[in-house]
């Protein structure tokens, strides 16, 4: 009995061993096929919005008089940064009684030239900025 005890063990830990190994595979195998996104190609640039403001008159409602505004010249510069969309499509994940949709969102930071910190531009919990479905992402 001995004898037979030591093969039923040594059968039962190959079959162990055959189903761990089997579920490593798989594993590994799921987790290769989900597609990791390479780094973006992207433009930045200064972006002159400045506009003037022409010179107006109004009424004065309470003592009639004409009121001259005089024009000015309001400076709006802004940096625009333009990311040249990767293929995605949007995937629902379905756990349990809930589901959600993965989505492609960018994560911008940015840093000042003398500055060793890097500052996040987005609220990460609700205001990343999403992929758009044209060609390119505009990122004012």
């Amino acid at each position: 009995m001995g004898n037979n005890s030591g093969k039923s063990l040594f059968a039962v830990c190959f079959v162990g061993l055959l189903v761990l190994s089997a579920s490593t595979v798989s594993f590994v195998q799921t987790e290769t096929s989900i597609p990791k996104p390479s780094v973006p190609t992207f433009t930045v640039q200064l972006v002159d919005r400045s506009y003037d403001v022409p010179a107006s008159s109004s009424v004065d409602p309470y003592s009639g008089q004409t009121i001259n505004h005089p024009g000015y010249h309001v400076e709006n510069y802004s940096i625009e940064l333009t990311i040249l969309n990767q293929p995605f499509s949007p995937v629902t994940v379905y756990e349990g009684t809930s589901n959600w949709t993965a989505n492609f969102y960018y994560n911008v930071h940015m840093k000042g030239h003398f500055s060793d910190a890097w500052i996040t531009l987005y609220n990460p919990d609700s205001d990343y900025p999403q992929k758009s479905s044209s060609q390119n992402t505009v990122i004012a």
